[in-house]
């Protein structure tokens, strides 16, 4: 199905409970996540979604001997007070919001990344002049201790 080129398909999983769902979903979510494949996984309450979310998850951690996993390709999307991510241990990861707010802070103007490469660049640009400015902000605080070279 996957190197079907006839468009987009959705295929319907259902049963009564215990027959196994989730446990196929996440196993057809992992081999479509290792083919690169995109999908968009839909279920009808929210403790399903994050029971497949944390299997998954889980199935994917495991996969992996490092410990480390890239978790770019898997999202966790809807409303956070209903769906209650904090409750699921590393869920918050692949959380939609979660990602959103860490990004904010990174890009942050005052204390992000492109602050602190630009501090570096000027500091490898000129390393005199910055070593002099920090020797000036450590005075104008009151601060006399001279640093030596």
């Amino acid at each position: 199905m996957r190197e079907c080129r006839h468009g987009n398909t959705f295929k319907l999983i259902w049963g009564p409970p215990g027959t196994g769902k989730t446990k196929t979903v996440d196993v057809l979510l992992f081999s479509l996540l290792k083919l690169k494949g995109r999908t968009l996984t839909c279920v009808p309450t929210n403790t399903a979604v994050m029971e497949v979310a944390a299997r998954l998850l889980r199935i994917v951690k495991e996969s992996l001997e490092s410990g480390m996993y890239g978790l770019g390709d898997i999202v966790l999307f809807g409303n956070n007070a209903r769906m209650k991510v904090d409750g699921y241990e590393g869920l918050c990861d692949i959380f939609l919001d979660h990602r959103g707010r860490k990004l904010r802070k990174c890009l942050a103007p005052l204390s992000g990344w492109k602050h602190y490469l630009d501090s570096m660049v000027c500091f490898l640009e000129d390393p005199m002049e910055q070593y002099l400015s920090y020797k000036r902000d450590r005075n104008d605080n009151g601060d006399e201790e001279d640093i030596i070279l």
